[in-house]
């Protein structure tokens, strides 16, 4: 199964695909294998997911149109940022016009906006992706490409601070607390 897997592709409907095998007896060592199966599958989805980030995020800066259509299309409703590496995705937005920067921190607010729960898991790196514009930025005498970058790690910590809001467990108020 784990060579098979090298030259495979993601199933999104794997219940539908293993129920047209004929599986009339759940075995023990069945379990196993389904088990199995399911974390080959999530390895294919990773797999899967990392060639779009790299495919998308090449097009900084030089294919932009490019970008902004593939990322509209594609990314939006997944965690793309899990699967990039931040200092490149810094390198990439960095090199970009000013223009274009202000159009991927909005576009990246909007999409924060609208896929909160959808994008959890890429929050660690865009966390990463602050942290090392902040590294960048330290003792820069200021340009406009500095206060762009400037705009876009507060925009970055906006988005990380909306996502520790949105997801922390609701506790309960004691009595003197509502008082």
């Amino acid at each position: 199964m784990n060579i098979a897997s090298l030259s495979s592709q993601y199933c999104e409907n794997a219940e539908e695909e293993l129920g047209k095998i004929a599986i009339e007896e759940v075995a023990e060592d069945m379990e196993d294998i389904l088990k199995h199966f399911d974390m080959l599958n999530e390895q294919l989805l990773d797999k899967k997911y990392k060639e779009l980030a790299d495919e998308v995020f090449k097009c900084i800066p030089m294919r932009m149109e490019q970008f902004y259509e593939k990322f509209d299309k594609q990314c939006m409703e997944i965690p793309i940022f899990k699967y990039y590496d931040p200092y490149q995705m810094f390198q990439r937005i960095s090199c970009a016009s000013n223009e274009d920067i202000v159009l991927i921190k909005e576009k990246l607010a909007d999409r924060a906006n609208q896929y909160t729960k959808e994008i959890e898991p890429e929050m660690k790196n865009i966390k990463q992706l602050k942290q090392v514009i902040d590294d960048y930025l330290k003792g820069k005498d200021p340009t406009i490409k500095i206060v762009m970058l400037k705009e876009f790690s507060k925009e970055l910590e906006y988005i990380l601070d909306k996502y520790k809001i949105s997801f922390l467990p609701k506790r309960e108020l004691k009595e003197e607390e509502m008082e």
